[in-house]
């Protein structure tokens, strides 16, 4: 199984210094996972940093769902999440 692409849904920093939100997962099958994240936010290198912690902890989520549990994740080449557009 590949994943092809992880889009930022939501995203916020909590004042307790995390970062949360959800992501959805796109496979090459067309299936698409939607995943809710969180983890630690001090030490995250910029925007650039934070997409790709962000990106790494929605497949570790999608890899703990009992359907894709124990299955071999391929991760294309360009996956990485895409700039979020803020209100």
């Amino acid at each position: 199984m590949k994943v092809v692409r992880v889009d930022l849904l939501e995203r916020e920093i909590t004042p307790c210094g995390r970062c949360i939100g959800k992501a959805r997962i796109c496979l090459s099958t067309g299936e698409n996972i939607v995943v809710d994240c969180t983890f630690p936010f001090a030490g995250v290198g910029g925007l650039h940093g934070l997409n790709s912690l962000f990106a790494r902890a929605a497949i570790r989520q999608m890899k703990r769902l009992p359907e894709f549990a124990g299955t071999s994740l391929e991760i294309a080449k360009h996956a990485m999440p895409r700039a979020m557009e803020w209100a």
